[in-house]
């Protein structure tokens, strides 16, 4: 069982393949597996990474292109929010936490990474990034928008920050050379 994990379809050589990624359990844990459902055969399986993986992660987008799936921001484990202030909050946190005094509110954070995974060779790969790309977030919107020459761009709307405050911009990410822009 998961919720806000991802399902993104690729087509390889003719073949139909969906890649459920991530996601969190019913304990609220961010998930790091991948799975993968043949559409032609019926037939699930769970390949094992070549490389290193990402951390678990729900909430982020994904999106396929090529031969590659592209997942963009999210909820990431193994970060946590630490802001010191001299001030007590003037109410407690929901998650039953307190930031502004240096208690952990959450084991997640949202983050503004960008990982590739080679569906042919089975690897991970973090990507680096130019322009101006979007503040971390996740439950953010996303579309592959293909363009001429086997060139594609990652569209990201809105979604959430840290704080649950909702993101009312438009990035675009060229896949081809890395690229954040904002929309005009």
């Amino acid at each position: 069982e998961r919720s806000l994990h991802t399902c993104t379809l690729q087509t390889i050589e003719g073949c139909r393949v969906v890649y459920l990624y991530g996601g969190r359990n019913k304990g609220g844990t961010a998930l790091d597996d991948l799975h993968i459902l043949d559409l032609e055969a019926n037939f699930w399986s769970s390949p094992k990474a070549k490389n290193d993986k990402p951390a678990g992660r729900f909430g982020h987008c994904g999106v396929s292109h090529g031969e590659n799936l592209y997942y963009f921001g999210g909820q990431s484990k193994g970060q946590a929010t630490f802001a010191f202030e001299a001030e007590p909050p003037s109410f407690p946190s929901i998650l039953g936490g307190d930031k502004r005094r240096g208690k952990k509110g959450a084991d997640t954070e949202c983050c503004d990474e960008l990982h590739a995974y080679h569906s042919p060779s089975m690897e991970w790969k973090e990507l680096s990034f130019e322009g101006d790309a979007p503040t971390p977030r996740y439950k953010m919107g996303a579309c592959l928008v293909p363009e001429r020459q086997g060139q594609a761009r990652l569209m990201v709307f809105g979604g959430c920050d840290d704080d649950d405050q909702p993101l009312n911009d438009l990035y675009s990410l060229d896949l081809t050379s890395t690229t954040w822009s904002m929309p005009t």
